[in-house]
């Protein structure tokens, strides 16, 4: 499986990074008592947890998919969009269900 940012993702992190040392230089300059590193660093620990906690849900939904790919009773043989419409749909109301 390969990442979602690809090649780029060690970039990304740095420049997360580069930004959250922005900030603290930025506020440091102009009001020394309003930075909080500890609520800073919080926020990002929470942005964090949420995207890892999106993932864990995708992958439980297309896990969930691929058991019961072994019980389908039909296969759509259409390509047109309108099937491919409901087959989002249908595959979107199963894994939302379960």
């Amino acid at each position: 499986m390969k990442y979602v940012l690809g090649p780029y993702r060690e970039w990304f992190l740095l420049f997360i990074l580069v930004l959250i040392i922005a900030e603290a230089i930025w506020v440091y300059r102009k009001r020394r008592q309003n930075f909080n590193l500890k609520e800073s660093l919080a926020n990002t620990f929470i942005l964090v947890g949420y995207v890892a906690s999106k993932a864990l849900t995708i992958g439980y939904q297309l896990a969930v998919l691929g058991f019961l790919r072994a019980l389908l009773f039909f296969i759509c043989q259409k390509t047109d969009g309108y099937s491919r419409l409901l087959l989002w749909l249908r595959t979107f109301a199963i894994t939302g269900i379960i």
